[in-house]
C-alpha cells in the first residue's frame, strides 16, 4: 500500500511539473498564430495574433488582436517591449511576423530554445541594419518577444493585452 501511494505521488509531481512548465498560452490557446494584416491603430501593416481560445466554461473562442495595441519598438534596445498603444510594427517597420509554432527553421540568430509563444519578426528600422534578408535583399533585423509577457486569456476567451481586448470572430 504504500508502495503505490509513493508512486501516486511521483506521478502527481511529474503531471504538475509538465502542467507549471506550460505558459498560460500554451494551456488555454491550442490555436495561436500571428497574420500581418492593416492596423486598426492607423490603417498601416500590422501583426495581429489569431487565438483560439477556451473561456472559463473551458469553450472555444476565436478573437484576433493588433499587436500595435500592445508592443513599442525600444530603438536603443533594437527590441519589442510591451506598452499599450505602442505602434511597433509601424515604427520598426517589421513584416513576416510569425510565433514560432508556425516557424519550421531556425533563423542562425535565433535560438533554438525560444518558446513556441515568442513572435519572430523581419524589421527595418530607419534601414540602418547591414544584415539582409534572403528573399528580398532589404536590410533587416530578426526580432524576437516572448508574447507571455504581455497577452493574456480574458475570462470569455477572447486574447487581451494591457486594456485592450481582441475581437471575437
Amino acid at each position: 500500500m504504500d508502495r503505490t501511494l509513493i508512486t501516486l505521488a511521483i506521478y502527481a509531481s511529474i503531471l504538475t511539473t509538465n502542467v507549471n512548465a506550460l505558459s498560460n498560452l500554451q494551456l488555454h490557446c491550442p490555436g495561436l498564430t500571428v497574420t500581418m494584416a492593416h492596423s486598426e491603430v492607423n490603417n498601416l501593416p500590422s501583426a495581429h495574433v489569431v487565438a483560439r481560445c477556451r473561456n472559463t466554461a473551458e469553450e472555444p473562442v476565436n478573437s484576433r488582436l493588433d499587436l500595435n495595441w500592445c508592443l513599442s519598438w525600444a530603438e536603443n534596445q533594437h527590441a519589442f517591449v510591451p506598452k499599450t498603444l505602442g505602434n511597433a510594427f509601424v515604427d520598426a517597420q517589421c513584416y513576416d511576423c510569425k510565433t514560432m509554432r508556425d516557424v519550421r527553421w531556425f533563423p542562425s540568430s535565433i535560438s533554438r530554445r525560444a518558446g513556441p509563444d515568442d513572435l519572430l519578426c523581419f524589421c527595418k528600422p530607419n534601414h540602418q541594419y547591414q544584415a539582409t534578408e534572403h528573399r528580398t535583399g532589404v536590410p533587416t533585423r530578426k526580432s524576437t518577444f516572448d508574447l507571455n509577457r504581455v497577452l493574456s486569456v480574458r475570462d470569455d476567451g477572447r486574447i487581451g493585452c494591457f486594456e485592450h481586448t481582441g475581437t471575437e470572430f
